[in-house]
């Protein structure tokens, strides 16, 4: 639901106008707690990460809770959040908490890469190595084709290397191709 709950808030914030981007922030959890009714929002707090590339030319990419959201540009990488803090006890933000949204916006640029992972990915990855773990996903899966890339990456978190790890493996990533002049 709280997938359904930011595409519903992306459709009416796109009507209104799209102006700002916290307009957008503050409609996703009255949609989502409607979507859940008659469940209280405090029994289904969900995190929830998500990336728009918006036709102005901008990428906006916002989370509440934990994983990692994240930028890869030329200069490196621009976090939004992640990788998470030592000292963790099983507790996050989440809908249903009233927490805040951690958000940012970039221009859109070619070559440019957002990923998106929940925690049952984003725990597993060691900060020092996260744009190598973003190089692999572009080299080894962009050229795919789309129903191709769903089984290989489908497989990839099947077959998860870390024993005995049970938590959800939601992978997102939205490239930016670059412009191929000539």
């Amino acid at each position: 639901m709280a997938c359904r709950a930011v595409l519903d808030a992306v459709r009416a914030w796109h009507k209104a106008g799209a102006h700002c981007l916290d307009d957008l922030l503050g409609r996703i959890e009255p949609l989502w707690c409607s979507l859940i009714a008659p469940a209280i929002a405090r029994d289904c707090a969900a995190t929830c990460l998500f990336a728009l590339a918006h036709v102005r030319g901008q990428v906006h990419v916002a989370a509440i809770g934990d994983g990692v959201a994240l930028l890869r540009t030329r200069r490196g990488l621009e976090w939004v959040v992640g990788p998470r803090a030592a000292g963790f006890a099983n507790e996050t933000d989440a809908l249903g908490h009233s927490a805040p949204w951690t958000s940012r916006s970039f221009p859109r640029a070619g070559g440019d890469v957002v990923v998106l992972a929940t925690d049952g990915v984003a725990d597993d990855l060691l900060p020092e190595r996260i744009d190598g773990f973003v190089q692999w996903l572009m080299d080894d899966f962009a050229g795919m084709a789309p129903s191709e890339r769903w089984r290989a990456l489908q497989r990839e978190l099947k077959e998860w290397p870390t024993p005995h790890h049970t938590d959800d493996k939601t992978l997102v990533v939205l490239a930016q191709r670059e412009a191929v002049l000539g």
